[in-house]
């Protein structure tokens, strides 16, 4: 990458409806959402995505069950803000998931 900053990170479509899929069937239907206005944040995930296919998700770490408890939680990268351990358990779900159907070669 020759310009200064990060790549955009642009995720290659086969692999998000596998990823996409997969957090269906493991997790259901009802906790995957779309993110639906692309992101304006730099992501060092995109310099793999230069050199393989994948897809980036974001695992969903509130533990606020509103839009309005939600919104009343610490950003991210502030001091304040308490990491949702059990979130883990369905990051890993996730990752075996995908890589059970990437390297069974099942489709999205």
């Amino acid at each position: 990458w020759a310009e200064d900053g990060y790549p955009p990170t642009v995720n290659d479509r086969a692999m998000t409806d596998l990823a996409a899929k997969a957090a269906e069937e493991l997790l259901g239907r009802s906790n995957v959402a779309w993110i639906e206005e692309p992101s304006m944040g730099g992501e060092d995930f995109a310099y793999y995505l230069l050199q393989v296919p994948g897809s980036i998700f974001r695992l969903g770490m509130s533990r606020g069950s509103t839009k309005e408890e939600m919104d009343m939680e610490p950003p991210l990268h502030s001091d304040e803000y308490d990491f949702n351990d059990a979130a883990l358990v369905n990051g890993m779900v996730m990752m075996a998931g995908v890589a059970i159907r990437s390297l069974a070669g099942i489709a999205g």
